[in-house]
Formats: structure tokens, sequence, C-alpha cells
């Protein structure tokens, strides 16, 4: 053990340190936008160096002005905060590591209370392994059009990854461990897809150890093997995008809310203020489930639910929490602010709010939507899973532990969103909800069962099991997560970029309309073909005699006259013969004669028709 007087400067130097990060960065930053440009241009070019300023360069000297840097700002009188008071804040550092140590202990006494439980941990581990072989097999399916886009665009570079925010399709967090993944593993769909695909997986003991906080074990088994056989769940492991990541991240603030509820613990208080900003920085609209959960704790320390000992400082230290993640937010998002805009980060304007009576027409539809995706592929037993919730929250004065239920109060939390936004979001953005759903739903099942007598308990909580099986059997084979169009798809995508590698010539173009675009390029990638070939990469014109491919997306509605009409308007064909070289179930490739040297494109009645729209960055 180091004697005192060790600790202590240690503890200064970490205080300094911390102090330097946020001082030295806001100071350079404010003394370049005071600085002429030319001289604030070399000053980043010797920083940085030439690569650094060619790539990046113009846009943080474009953003150097007050208004864009002013939301930074908080960092120097927090820095000079640390420096002022670094010998008191010693001192409570100090005070804090035996309160750690034993915080550490307890947390080893609850693991192992957990291990003793053998029945109980055989069916979360049973649910893992449900889980796990559910959404490996899906983790090799063809790319999808964000999770594609994001990886051309945003995951090469560590350092494009956590400052490019030109469109909501980056998951910052997300996008940097894809980075890290794709470095260790190769570009491969699979790989792309490991850091959503671990997420997804450890979502499922996640909801066991929430499920066992808020109710008992038996809920949380009976929740952790819904979230294993989840179809919608599974869809978005094994999808390259930052909602598995930011739902198991919200899982885990309510357990450890749960947690602090009955005992005050500062190792698990910091643990959910950096939970709760690594979810802000995974997705954005993630902040929402964050505020569900605080508004839940706060709600059962108003019904006296917090243990008696801390009631007088849970609410400070539930205050204090929430500044320091939203201060970790704030310093975790600083690149994106300095070289890509606050008004990129701030400002969606893919998700823009609606007249109130736009609003109250597509709510209704958002709504089914989010209703039928969570309950796809369980057919009957989606109603049972619905009384189940209503059960859940009707008996939660009876089964649950805490006074208020989480479901209740983020669903609340998420209608206000909605009211005050007047948006209609697209179904994931809800998607850390349906564990919550699920888990209340559990409640409710468990609740039911235990109405029967003792005897009568095996056989329902084995048909409780074989339902569990069931859904994750239908998920395995109704082939509705291959199927789902959600951000985008080209499903035969491999078997058309071998078609177009065997057929492609020098000169000739390839025009394929968004979401195909994009999937397109990643598999050219990857099979060695010239993205030259692709119209949205290509020149502006086509040399004479070079032949066009139309890639018609059916299972995004696209048509061959759609397809026709952007490649006339390109003038990079005639009306020519059309010939149909591939066809499968969501795709066909045609070709396309070249225009005749010298002879200017022909008008036709298809010709304004227009080209399909892209779906947008997610």
């Amino acid at each position: 053990m180091q004697p005192p007087s060790q600790g202590r400067r240690a503890a200064l130097l970490l205080l300094l340190l911390a102090a330097a990060c946020l001082l030295l960065p806001s100071a350079l930053l404010l003394s370049l936008a005071a600085l002429p440009r030319d001289v604030a241009a070399d000053v980043l070019r010797g920083l940085g160096g030439r690569a650094f300023f060619n790539e990046y360069g113009s846009r943080v000297l474009a953003r150097l002005t007050l208004p864009n840097l002013a939301p930074l700002l908080a960092a120097l009188p927090t820095g000079l905060l640390l420096v002022w008071q670094r010998q008191r804040l010693a001192t409570f550092l100090m005070g804090l590591a035996p309160e750690l140590r034993r915080d550490g202990a307890s947390l080893w006494g609850a693991l192992a209370l957990a291990r003793a439980e053998r029945w109980t941990m055989a069916g979360v581990f049973g649910c893992l392994a449900l889980g796990g072989a559910l959404r490996l097999a899906f983790l090799f399916q063809p790319m999808r059009y964000d999770e594609a886009s994001t990886y051309a665009m945003f995951a090469p570079s560590a350092l494009t990854a956590i400052s490019q925010y030109q469109y909501p399709n980056n998951h910052v967090f997300h996008t940097l461990l894809v980075h890290v993944s794709a470095r260790l593993f190769g570009d491969a769909p699979w790989a792309l897809r490991l850091p959503a695909f671990f997420a997804g997986v450890l979502l499922i003991p996640a909801v066991y150890l929430l499920g066992r906080l808020l109710y008992n074990p038996a809920t949380g088994w009976t929740a952790a093997g819904l979230v294993a056989g989840s179809s919608s769940l599974v869809e978005y492991s094994t999808n390259a995008r930052g909602y598995a990541v930011g739902a198991l991240l919200i899982v885990l603030q309510a357990a450890l809310g749960a947690a602090l509820l009955r005992r005050h613990s500062v190792l698990a208080w910091a643990a959910f203020a950096g939970a709760a900003a690594l979810a802000a920085w995974t997705v954005p609209t993630m902040v929402l489930g964050t505020a569900s959960v605080v508004l839940w704790l706060a709600a059962c320390a108003l019904a006296r639910g917090v243990a008696p000992e801390y009631r007088g400082t849970f609410w400070r230290w539930l205050a204090g929490s929430c500044a320091v993640a939203g201060g970790l937010t704030l310093l975790l998002y600083a690149p994106v602010i300095v070289v890509s805009g606050p008004a990129s980060l701030f400002s969606n304007r893919f998700v823009r709010p609606l007249g109130w009576g736009e609003w109250g027409g597509a709510l209704p539809a958002s709504l089914a939507s989010t209703w039928g995706q969570w309950n796809r592929d369980l057919a009957p037993s989606g109603f049972l899973l619905a009384a189940g919730f209503l059960a859940g929250l009707a008996l939660h004065r009876r089964t649950g532990r805490q006074g208020m239920p989480l479901a209740l109060l983020t669903v609340l939390a998420c209608a206000l969103f909605a009211v005050a936004r007047r948006v209609a979001p697209p179904e994931r953005v809800w998607l850390f909800v349906l564990p919550l759903y699920l888990l209340t739903a559990a409640a409710g099942l468990v609740a039911f069962v235990r109405l029967f007598p003792v005897k009568m308990r095996s056989g329902l909580g084995a048909g409780g099991a074989s339902l569990v099986l069931l859904a994750g059997l239908q998920t395995l084979l109704s082939g509705s997560v291959l199927s789902s169009t959600d951000t985008g798809t080209l499903r035969d995508a491999p078997q058309v970029v071998e078609v177009l590698r065997e057929r492609l010539r020098p000169g000739d173009r390839v025009v394929a309309a968004c979401p195909s675009d994009a999937v397109l390029e990643y598999y050219f990638r990857r099979r060695g073909i010239p993205t030259a070939h692709l119209s949205m990469a290509g020149p502006s014109g086509l040399p004479e005699g070079g032949r066009v491919f139309l890639i018609v997306n059916k299972a995004h509605g696209q048509t061959l006259a759609a397809l026709e009409a952007r490649a006339r308007r390109e003038q990079v064909v005639d009306r020519g013969s059309v010939r149909l070289v591939h066809a499968s179930d969501s795709a066909a490739v045609y070709e396309m004669a070249p225009r005749a040297a010298g002879r200017p494109a022909r008008e036709s009645a298809t010709a304004n028709v227009p080209g399909p729209q892209s779906a947008g960055p997610r």
C-alpha cells in the first residue's frame, strides 16, 4: 500500500493532468480564433502536419468563431476550478479510495451470490446461448446501406470518426468501435458488426440483472429469454449501427440506478455518469433513454424509495452525476463541434419538426409500425406479451421492488419528447424501450404464473420456456431479419457484384440509386472493382462506346423506367435496347446500349420520371 504522501501526490498529478486536458485545447482554440486566418492556418499546419491540414484545416478554420466555440467555453472555468481547488479535491479523492475498495468488494459479493443460484443461472446461460446462436446466424448477411455508408465515410480513420458529423449516420462511439474492429479483423461484414453483435449478446444478461434488481430472479431470466429471441433485437445486433450499444448502455444505467436506490456507491454513481455519456456519444437520441432513467429515479426518490441512510444526499449525487455526464458528453463531442460545427450535432435535417396536422396524421402510422416491428415473428404470443405488460404495470406495487415502474416513466418521457418536437421518428429510435417493455411483460407473466399452485408452476414455466424457444425458431426460419428493408438494403448485392465483375469493361458505367449505391461501393472495394464505374463516383461524362448497367432494387420499389430516365439525364445512353442480364427476388440488372459516336441523346416519354429518392443517412 502506498504511503499517504505518495497517494496525495498521485491525486494532485491526476487533477493537474485533467485541468491541462481542459485548459490547453480551449486556450489554443480561442487563440486561433483571435489570430488572422493566414496565421491560424500556419499554426494548424505546424501542429497537425500538412496531411491533417489538407483534410481538416479548412473546416476547422471555418468553425473558429465565438458562437461555434461557445459550448466549449465551459471547459475553461472547470479547468481553472480544478487548479484552484486541487488541494481540497485531492483530499476528497483520497477519502474516496477506501469507499471504492468497499464498493468493489460489495460488487464481488453480489456476483458470488449470483453464481450460487444454480438453476436461475442455468436459465440465464440457456438464454445467452439461444440469443448468441440467433445473432450468429444473421451476422454474415449482406451489408445494408447505413452500415456501408458509415464505414465508407467515417470508420476508416479514428480522427474522422470522432470529428466528422455531416450526417447523423455517424454513431460516434460505435463508429470508433467499428474502426478498431476493422483494424483487427478486416472489413468483412461480420467484422464490422462485431461491436453491435457483442452489445446485443451482452444485453441478455444485462436485462436479467435489471429484472432481478427490479423484480425477482424469475422475472429476470424470463425477460432475458424474451430479449434473446426478439426479432428486432436480433436484427439490430447484426447491423453495424449504434442502437444495440445504446440499448445496452440504457439498461446498464437502469440497473445501476436500481442498485443506487438501495445503497450509496461512489463507484456506481461514476459508472452511471460514464454510461450516460457513452450512450449519448453513441446515438444522440439515447439522451432520451438517460432522461427516462433519471425521471424514474427522481420519482422513486419522491415516493421515498431511497435507502433511509442517505435520502438527504441522494438528490445531490443524482444532480452531480447528471452534471458530470453532461460535461463528459460535451467533452466527447468537442471534436465534432470544432470540426463539423454545433449545427451538425443539434440540428438533424433528416428529422424535422412537423406541423401539428401533419404530425397528427403521421404519428398513428409510426406507432403502428413500431408495434409491428416489436411483435414481428411473435404471432399470437404478441398479444400475450401485451397483456403481460399491462399486468406488470397494474401489479407493480405488489411485484416490483421500487415504487414506480421504469417502463411507464420511459413511455411518458418518450411521449413528451414526441409532442415537444412534433416528430414521428423511425422505429429504430425507440429500440432502447423494447427491452424495458419485454421486462415489464415478463414481470406480469411471472405474477400470473404465481397465482397458480406450486405444483402447476413448473409446467407453466416449461410452457414459457417453450414459448421463448418457439419465438427464437420463428425468428430464425421466417426470414424477416433478412427481408427487413430498415436502414436500406440490396439483399442480393454479392450476386449482383459478381455479375458486374464478369461484364464490366473500361468505360462502362453502373447507375444505382439509394440505397443500392453505397452497398455496391462497399462490395466493389471488397472485390477490387474500380468504383469509377459507379455513377456517383465516376466522371460526369462517359467515353464513347461505354455501356450502362442499371441496378433496379425491387425490394425498395424502384423501377426500370426511373433508372433508365436517370441514365438519360446524365446523357450517357441513348434510347436503345435494354437487356436483362440478371434477376433475383430483390434486384435486377439491366444492360443499356451506349450512345453512338457524335449522336445527341434523345428524349423519351419517360425522360422526366424522377429517379429513386435517397432515403437519407440515418
